[in-house]
């Protein structure tokens, strides 16, 4: 059982020792998310956010916290949707969520995106557009745009079933790599 003392050998090693980014990556998501104590769960948040805003930490540790986040487990929830009940908690992780999306790295974008549609799923396709459009510079990547547009047919099609993740990245990379094949 980890202690509220947890959270920062993890950030250190995060930055230290990038090579175990996939390990690190889901003890965050876990710290925080799962029936841990509320103290280990504040700093694990507090060291989470630090993780976020620090250029020294790898961006795939990052890519990978926010794609735990937004897939669920057992059929429950996203992570991301449990821990953004808290108002405040929720604003935070859009805030940081938003700062991301400017990190030059397509599959860190690809999980931003669809971490924001979670948050905000209730909204119109139209608010996605715009998350997208103020965060990215121009030109957009093929893949993001490729992932608006999925998006954009649920809300079209009033679709309950949401795509998860992966079939959104899936159909993303394989219309980039048709067009790319076309170009030739």
């Amino acid at each position: 059982m980890p202690s509220i003392y947890s959270a920062s050998p993890l950030y250190i090693l995060s930055k230290k020792y990038p090579k175990h980014w996939s390990y690190y990556s889901w003890l965050w998501v876990k710290f925080i998310s799962q029936n841990y104590s509320n103290d280990i769960q504040n700093i694990s948040l507090k060291y989470l956010f630090k993780v976020f805003d620090d250029e020294l930490v790898n961006v795939f540790i990052k890519t990978r916290i926010i794609h735990h986040l937004v897939n669920s487990r057992k059929g429950g929830l996203p992570y991301i949707e449990r821990i953004g009940m808290n108002q405040k908690l929720r604003n935070r992780i859009i805030e940081h969520i938003t700062k991301l999306m400017k990190i030059n790295c397509i599959a860190l974008q690809l999980n931003c995106i669809y971490a924001y549609y979670l948050m905000f799923r209730d909204r119109d396709h139209r608010h996605l557009q715009d998350f997208v459009s103020h965060n990215l510079k121009r030109p957009i990547p093929k893949p993001i745009q490729q992932a608006v547009y999925q998006i954009g047919t649920l809300y079209e099609n009033h679709s309950l079933g949401l795509a998860s993740f992966e079939e959104i990245l899936e159909e993303s990379e394989i219309e980039y790599e048709s067009e790319d094949l076309n170009c030739r």
